[in-house]
């Protein structure tokens, strides 16, 4: 961990790029705020309210998010790849990278919203947590525990499940 990158969160509310690895940030209000691409595996996130939180990029591996608050949160960053003209049109690809949030304890998470296309979550703890319209497509869910989650309206589309099964089809619950 860095603790320069530690001050400039608390300062400015941003801390985009930075190295927050094994921090301690338990009941921190981190709503809003800027985490674009930067280190967290193995903080201890639980309790942090992270609601519109923009956590593009982020390494969320073996974090702690026990009853942390991840509603609208952003997991996922486009990276532009080209531009190229259709039908009299500019249009432009999109990379996107997946979160990572391999192993990470989302027990009672709040991730209602949240857009976990192409995440890590394997062996992740979502028990118990609120999946709202939480959009899993070819996400990796191989041991994750959904016991007790909400899943209304969640999306599972080309998403392997926690039995280690592929979900090709498009499923909303």
């Amino acid at each position: 961990m860095n603790p320069d990158d530690l001050k400039k969160l608390k300062v400015t509310g941003s801390c985009a790029m930075g190295n927050l690895q094994d921090a301690d940030l338990r009941g921190m209000d981190l709503r809003c705020v800027n985490l674009l691409a930067t280190n967290l595996s193995g903080a201890n996130l639980s309790g942090v309210d992270l609601r519109n939180a923009n956590l593009s990029g982020a390494n969320l591996r073996n974090a702690n998010l026990s009853g942390a608050n991840l509603s609208e949160v952003n997991l996922q960053v486009g990276i532009f790849r080209h531009e190229y003209m259709m039908d009299d049109e500019l249009c432009a690809d999109w990379i996107y990278h997946e979160a990572n949030l391999r192993g990470a304890n989302l027990k009672g998470a709040n991730l209602s919203g949240a857009l976990l296309n192409e995440a890590n979550l394997e062996g992740a703890n979502l028990q118990d947590a609120n999946l709202t319209n939480t959009n899993f497509s070819e996400a990796i869910l191989s041991e994750a525990n959904l016991e007790g989650a909400l899943l209304a309206g969640t999306i599972f589309q080309d998403t392997q499940m926690p039995d280690g099964e592929f979900c090709d089809d498009l499923m909303t619950v």
